[in-house]
């Protein structure tokens, strides 16, 4: 077996096991085994946005200036606002209940 990397007509990153004397054009089509995170498109964006928007708010992370003085305050802000929700994307199967 044998992984193949490839970039969809979207610009999406894809892996997929198959046989070794598989062509790539077979996990191109769907038919390998796929090795994909949950779907992140199906994660709320606009709710992301706006918790990420009241994250910077709340650091006082208002021009440029203000990032440079807070270090990791961006860093920080997205963490806060992505991250637990990634992690429980992924333990919901990639289900955005």
């Amino acid at each position: 077996m044998r992984i193949v990397e490839w970039t969809d007509e979207h610009g999406i990153l894809h892996k997929a096991l198959i046989r070794e004397a598989d062509p790539d054009s077979v996990a191109h089509a769907g038919q390998g085994v796929p090795l994909e995170p949950p779907n992140v498109m199906a994660l709320d964006w606009d709710t992301i946005a706006r918790d990420l928007h009241n994250e910077l708010v709340k650091r006082n992370l208002f021009t440029v200036e203000d990032v440079h003085k807070s270090q990791n305050g961006v860093t920080a802000a997205i963490l806060a606002t992505i991250k637990r929700k990634v992690l429980l994307f992924y333990r919901q199967g990639g289900n955005n209940e």
